[in-house]
């Protein structure tokens, strides 16, 4: 029901009168007989601007949002009407309230993380109005993050897309998805080793790695037997036990030195494979970089235990000659409370690769920096004095030259050359104290009142080497027509590992 209030309007003694009507009745409006035309103009106005200011009061809405599926109340969603911008959260109930409204037609968007968005025209006509969102669904690609089983199940590939998806930090992450292997975590304040078909509990294991488990990195097997930093017998240390710091010398190789991120496949043969490859029993791993072109990628993962920065770049030069640059750097603490212990770890690797018709060349240059460090905390003399490290540079070189269909009788051949060189400084300290004793100054056997000392000393071993390791292997394939009496071609490969 409209609301009229009573006024007048005097013009030159002529009145005009309009009253509140009586209920559902029209409003009554006297006029004298002699009113000007104007007065009456005047009045409309009013009338009509008085009305105008009565229709737009503000307008509240009041509703509740819920899920489609269950009807189950949607908590902290955004309401938003489009038009004048004015939105609200809803509640732990899913309720919600706008004020200010100006028309009772709007436009109201609802939104929140797992539904999908709703945009809907909306006419006011009670309160309490119930709103529904459906929720949201992601479709994504399968991705592979096993192994993938060749050759009868004695061998496993690991692609690209396995290792990306895995976030491996090291080569030793990528061993998690090898079938039937003992899932770790990861840690780097101490070597990372694999074992194939032996247990690595074993006191012998870890040594049986130096010939048995062989990593072999684009064709050239990895060899540390010529590393020094074993059997040390440091003070206090058994005949034969190794030494305090990090040292994997005669152990085979360490896979904490391995960044994934310049590696394009692995291949992991558990069973007995190709003599060529060089002393080993229990297993194989061949690892394929990354040559070739490939977009920019800046690597950045962060943990409780490490941080890590990665670069990789390749590039193709020309149709035939492709280039590539890598760089990763990490640095490891395996408890945030006690910063005594880290390891840090430094990779750069450039690649070049030339495909042509009959001769293909790849050179691939690697330096690595591995660096251990335990320092002893402060709270007693012995435990300040306690110390070692180990720190280590490596440089690698591969080449391979290959040529394909050279001759009548000589198919093909290749020549491949691996340097392996490296600067190895590890360093022990402690603080050797000796329980209290009674020191006796008598010369012949007697009773007498003694003396009690005790003895202490620190404890220095460094240890300097420099291990070279050098590998060559020769390869060809000839073909000698009728040497079986028939005319399909003989082929014999030949290798010659220096």
């Amino acid at each position: 029901m409209a609301d009229f209030y009573i006024f007048a309007i005097h013009l030159k003694n002529h009145s005009i009168k309009m009253t509140s009507p009586i209920p559902d009745q029209p409003f009554v409006l006297s006029l004298s007989p002699r009113v000007p035309k104007i007065a009456i103009t005047l009045l409309l106005l009013l009338f009509k601007v008085g009305s105008y200011a009565q229709t737009n009061a503000e307008i509240t809405l009041q509703g509740t949002l819920l899920n489609q599926k269950d009807s189950i109340p949607i908590p902290y969603a955004t309401v938003l009407e489009v038009n004048s911008g004015t939105f609200a959260y809803t509640d732990q109930s899913g309720g919600f309230t706008l004020n200010g409204l100006q028309s009772t037609s709007v436009r109201l968007q609802f939104s929140c993380l797992g539904f999908q968005t709703r945009d809907i025209l909306f006419e006011i006509t009670s309160q309490n109005h119930q709103f529904f969102l459906k929720e949201a669904t992601f479709n994504l690609d399968d991705v592979v993050v096993v192994g993938k089983e060749l050759k009868a199940g004695s061998s496993t590939m690991i692609g690209k897309k396995a290792i990306e998806h895995t976030q491996a930090v090291s080569l030793n992450d990528l061993f998690q998805l090898l079938p039937g292997h003992l899932a770790v975590d990861p840690n780097f304040l101490s070597p990372q080793q694999l074992t194939l078909r032996q247990g690595s509990a074993l006191s012998a294991a870890d040594k049986a790695n130096a010939l048995g488990t062989q990593i072999v990195s684009d064709g050239i097997p990895q060899s540390n037997n010529a590393d020094l930093q074993t059997d040390v017998n440091i003070l206090n240390s058994s005949p034969g036990s190794d030494p305090l710091f990090p040292s994997v010398a005669g152990k085979g190789t360490d896979l904490r030195e391995w960044s994934t991120d310049n590696i394009e496949s692995v291949e992991v043969i558990r069973g007995i494979p190709s003599a060529k490859y060089g002393d080993l029993t229990s297993g194989l791993v061949l690892v394929n970089s990354r040559i070739g072109a490939f977009d920019p990628e800046l690597v950045l993962r962060m943990n409780p235990q490490l941080v890590q920065f990665a670069f990789n770049l390749g590039k193709q030069l020309n149709q035939k000659n492709s280039i590539n640059i890598g760089a990763d750097w990490l640095e490891s603490n395996d408890d945030l409370r006690n910063s005594t212990s880290s390891y840090q770890r430094f990779n750069g690797q450039v690649a070049w690769q030339r495909m042509g018709d009959l001769l293909k060349i790849r050179q691939i240059g690697n330096v690595s920096y591995g660096y251990d460090k335990y320092e002893g905390e402060s709270t007693t003399q012995a435990l300040s004095l306690s110390e070692y490290s180990s720190r280590n540079w490596r440089f690698r070189w591969n080449s391979k030259i290959s040529l394909s269909k050279p001759g009548k009788v000589l198919k093909a051949a290749s020549i491949q050359t691996g340097v392996n060189f490296a600067t190895q400084k590890s360093y022990y300290q402690d603080l050797i104290t000796r329980d209290l004793y009674p020191i006796s100054v008598a010369l012949t056997d007697t009773t007498m009142v003694g003396q009690y000392g005790r003895s202490e000393y620190l404890n220095q071993t460094t240890i300097d080497g420099k291990p070279l390791n050098i590998y060559n292997r020769i390869e060809g394939t000839w073909s000698f027509k009728g040497l079986l009496g028939g005319a399909s071609p003989f082929y014999c490969r030949v290798g010659i590992p220096i």
